[in-house]
């Protein structure tokens, strides 16, 4: 497949994703948006319930508006407030709460106990009181408890309408967010088949899969914990713990993403907050098993201050210690990290979260932004991926005919010819054997020049031992061949170390008057192969090497280097020293291109 063709694919993609994630969020919300006006009266339509008096014990009252926070220390927070005067059929007095026990009392008479009518609620944390049998302008007294002074402390909006009005009021904030989650899930799974489908390193696969699955499970968490209709109490408890166990293990797991695409200072940073949050989550989980049901709600700060610490270090390493990214795309990650530390914020410090009853959660909305910046960020990395490949195809195929130039030259061709003719006269066998390497090793350098693809160690390993033949002819007794070799099936790509090892005949050994030895081996260790070209000639020094467009020297090894970085992901280290020889340590890594099969 063409470069252009693939570019114009990944266009198709971006569209096709935002696309979607448009149409979910907004033309699915659309269906539901709200109905209401709370500016009309309400026997229209609703009315949101103003006017309520906050009771603080010892006849001490204070005005409170509705949706507030009212810090409390104590086990009941009371509100208080008048009837209006008329009071048409079918109205119903109804607010949110997250509250164990929620009463409703009217001119001191009990009508509303939220334990009592648990199964009877469409959705299980709304709380509906027909006023049907009860007189107008009577004194109404709102008493919220339960076994968390954070819950107790939040007040909602109050209104009064008609049931179906008021159902629709929480159906559209359920279902918007239901879509918003939605939206980010579906993000995920974007980012996990654009990684899939895009990198044939599995590596690099690797990284973007576990960050969609992050995204994924991001919207996920978010959703079970989205109020919806539910037969009792009960279920909507148990989505609850899901929703909050699957949200405590995501920062811990986006400490192992970030230690997986950092080294150094970063990877050790990302791997100690890795262990940390797994260590906490189980903490914190331990706790509730085996002490208080509300562990979650009692450590609420500490458990969110961790995850703002957390994914506060992984957003430095990002900015800061994460290295071979684009500044766009670090730009895009960090933003991403940004928005959804804000929502959490918002959401679990200012309890906005609690009290937005008909807009979108904050840290739901949070989690859209991040998946969203987070989607584009892997959308940039690949359309550099791409124009970095293209890059890199043209130069390895520039470098492919360089080398084989380089190989093939003139005095080569015509000082092997010129041995063959002499060795013809005493000893045609041998004349023999080394025209046959010479046209194999000919036919091996023009076909590496067609070639792109990989191949064997092995393989190379007989190019060179046909090249180094007729040389040890050449130079008669001044060349000795040793050959190591461990394993020979892993991949490399063609004509990446017979220039090491030719670069060790002619500028190591053939310069000593008495020659040399060169040593060609391989070894494999836990994530690479290591191939070592080793000679005991004359050497160089490291800090002031040769010039190769004056003598020549290393031409063939700075464009075999580019093949190996390029076509594997591998590494060429040089060690040398006057008078003592020259080392070249290649290592492979082990993926899916550095090995067969």
């Amino acid at each position: 497949m063409s470069v252009k063709i693939r570019k114009t694919l990944y266009v198709l993609m971006i569209l096709l994703g935002l696309s979607a994630a448009l149409l979910v969020v907004f033309l699915f919300g659309r269906e539901y948006a709200g109905r209401w006006d709370v500016d009309a009266p309400y026997s229209d339509i609703l009315l949101r319930y103003d006017g309520w008096t906050l009771q603080k014990g010892n006849g001490v009252s204070e005005k409170v508006k509705l949706p507030a926070y009212v810090p409390t220390a104590g086990s009941t927070v009371m509100i208080t407030n008048t009837l209006p005067r008329a009071l048409e059929s079918g109205t119903y007095l109804v607010f949110e709460s997250t509250n164990v026990s929620v009463a409703v009392s009217i001119d001191g008479e009990t009508v509303y106990r939220s334990t009592d009518k648990t199964d009877s609620r469409p959705f299980s944390m709304w709380h509906y009181v027909p006023l049907d049998a009860v007189e107008a302008e009577g004194r109404v007294i709102l008493e919220f408890s339960g076994g968390d002074p954070y819950d107790m402390g939040i007040l909602p909006e109050i209104y009064l309408g008609p049931r179906s009005e008021i159902l629709l009021l929480a159906e559209n904030g359920v279902r918007l967010n239901t879509q918003i989650s939605v939206s980010t899930v579906f993000f995920g799974v974007f980012v996990m088949l654009c990684a899939l489908v895009t990198f044939s390193n599995v590596d690099f696969s690797a990284d973007f899969v576990l960050l969609g699955l992050f995204i994924f499970v991001l919207g996920l968490s978010q959703w079970f914990q989205i109020v919806s209709p539910a037969g009792n109490a009960g279920s909507w408890f148990a989505r609850q713990g899901i929703g909050r166990s699957l949200f405590g293990l995501l920062p811990p797991y986006y400490c192992y993403y970030c230690a997986r695409r950092n080294s150094g200072a970063g990877r050790k940073i990302c791997t100690a907050a890795f262990w940390f949050g797994i260590g906490f989550y189980f903490l914190v989980y331990a706790l509730q098993w085996f002490g208080s049901a509300a562990t979650w709600h009692s450590l609420r700060s500490v458990i969110y201050i961790v995850f703002e610490v957390t994914y506060g270090l992984c957003l430095w390493c990002t900015a800061v210690l994460e290295k071979g990214r684009s500044r766009r795309y670090r730009v895009l990650i960090g933003a991403g990290l940004a928005a959804l530390m804000l929502g959490i914020g918002l959401e679990n410090f200012t309890h906005i979260g609690y009290t937005a009853m008909r807009t979108a959660r904050p840290m739901i909305l949070g989690a859209l932004a991040f998946s969203l910046l987070q989607a584009t960020a892997v959308l940039f990395y690949v359309y550099d991926h791409v124009e970095e490949q293209a890059r890199i195809a043209r130069e390895l195929s520039e470098s492919r005919v360089r080398l084989m130039m380089n190989q093939l030259k003139p005095h080569f061709i015509r000082n092997s010819l010129a041995t063959i003719r002499v060795i013809t006269r005493h000893d045609p066998e041998k004349a023999y054997d080394l025209l046959y390497d010479f046209t194999q090793y000919l036919s091996y350098n023009i076909d590496s020049m067609r070639d792109t693809d990989l191949t064997t160690f092995g393989e190379e390993l007989r190019h060179i031992r046909e090249y180094t033949n007729i040389e040890e002819e050449h130079m008669r007794h001044r060349l000795r061949m040793v050959y190591e070799p461990g394993p020979v099936d892993f991949m490399i790509p063609p004509l990446s170390v017979e220039p090491f090892v030719e670069n060790a005949v002619k500028h190591g050994v053939w310069p000593r008057r008495e020659g040399g030895t060169v040593w060609v081996g391989s070894a494999e260790e836990e994530d690479a192969y290591v191939i070592t070209v080793r000679d005991d000639g004359v050497g160089f020094d490291p800090d002031d090497p040769p010039e190769p467009a004056v003598s020549g020297h290393g031409i063939g090894m700075k464009y075999a280097a580019e093949r190996i970085r390029a076509m594997t992901g591998g590494s060429v280290h040089i060690d040398s020293c006057p008078g003592s020889g020259t080392t070249v340590t290649i290592r492979i890594p082990k993926t899916d291109r550095g090995e067969r099969g």
